[in-house]
């Protein structure tokens, strides 16, 4: 049990490390306290016992390594035993997020390779994630940071690319709840989806869409109804009053949480269940709610609580070997099967480039390739 002193030095240090309210929800309720956003004695001590339980230092502190531990950390999945849809292989439309360089992308032996893979829908990063309110958040792109950045000229030689071989374009970004910001990307995106005949235009909300980034609103609900009708409006300015509009998180987010805010407006929520062998706060077990098929499953609950529309399964394609007395084919074989029992119809790998580029990883071509043959 913590000192009065203990209990105070731990809510200063943990007011000091900048967690915005929906962060502080989420550790009081893994940590069981009451979920309202503050640091307060009853926090501070249930984080204590918690840590204590976790084997971590019971100091009350939200340091790296507690930080991880909570994002990580294993709770129940409720409603996985509930009847659930069977939907043929033959009716999931296989995409993947775009990252590699723009002029590798571009190339048509690239796009080439896509199709023999199967994938059919690429969502291209159109900026770096930016959750940094010193920087001008829409020119962070590829070529501010030394990179091939994403030129309209670029953008066209891509559309051109894939159009011919019948591959969707999505473009996705990662805005701030800030409405100058949301303004700007928003205007920025018209011409560059109207030369994609852009599908969706998507959005991520990690650890850019946190309350600490809100400027202009009220709310981060506020925030969130803006930037949907914004992106809507840029689609209509585009001449594509069909297309749709995404947003994608992890798990752990509140947009999965019990407080959600975009992921109920938008036509699609891709969620992130990439059952990687391991993350930040250690290696996974095969048979953990973070492992295959039970990473999927508990997010695809979560997202479905958090009221999302359709569902956009974000899979791995990179971190599959590693699980004790498993290959890298099974552990992505499991995914895909439990993400298809669990009638998601679109699947999305993360990435281009740990699938066919910079980073390749060879079994995920070759499952790819497998799943293809099976359809």
């Amino acid at each position: 049990m913590l000192s009065d002193a203990e209990t105070k030095t731990a809510i200063d240090y943990n007011r000091g490390r900048g967690y915005d309210r929906a962060e502080v929800r989420q550790i009081q309720e893994v940590t069981g306290s009451t979920p309202d956003g503050e640091w307060g004695p009853r926090t501070v001590r249930a984080l204590a016992l918690w840590q204590t339980e976790q084997g971590l230092d019971g100091d009350g502190r939200v340091g790296p390594r507690t930080f991880d531990a909570i994002m990580d950390y294993e709770e129940p999945c409720p409603g996985l035993d509930s009847p659930i849809e069977v939907v043929q292989p033959g009716e999931v439309v296989i995409g993947a997020w775009g990252d590699d360089a723009a002029g590798a992308m571009a190339r048509e032996a690239y796009a080439d390779e896509l199709v023999d893979l199967g994938i059919s829908e690429v969502a291209l990063m159109m900026n770096r994630a930016n959750i940094s309110t010193a920087a001008d958040p829409w020119d962070l792109r590829f070529r501010d940071l030394g990179e091939e950045g994403w030129e309209d000229d670029v953008i066209a030689e891509i559309a051109g690319v894939y159009l011919a071989r019948n591959i969707r374009l999505i473009l996705t970004a990662w805005p701030q709840p800030s409405k100058d910001q949301i303004d700007e990307m928003c205007e920025a995106m018209v011409p560059l989806l109207r030369v994609c005949r852009a599908v969706a235009f998507e959005v991520d909300t990690e650890g850019n869409w946190v309350l600490k980034f809100l400027r202009g609103f009220a709310s981060m609900d506020e925030a969130a109804a803006y930037l949907v009708a914004r992106m809507e409006w840029a689609l209509e300015q585009a001449g594509l009053p069909d297309a749709e509009t995404e947003s994608t998180t992890f798990g752990h987010h509140a947009e999965l949480g019990r407080h959600p805010t975009v992921t109920q407006r938008v036509d699609r929520a891709c969620v992130q269940g990439y059952s990687t062998s391991p993350r930040s706060s250690g290696p996974v077990a095969w048979d953990s709610y973070l492992g295959p098929g039970g990473h999927q499953a508990w997010i695809i609950d979560r997202a479905r609580r958090a009221g999302a529309r359709e569902i956009v399964m974000g899979l791995a394609a990179y971190k599959q070997s590693g699980f004790r007395g498993h290959t890298a084919d099974e552990a992505m074989q499991v995914a895909w099967d439990r993400t298809v029992t669990l009638g998601i119809r679109r699947v999305r790998y993360w990435s281009t480039k740990h699938i066919l580029g910079a980073q390749r990883n060879r079994y995920a071509a070759k499952f790819l390739r497998s799943i293809r043959a099976s359809l």
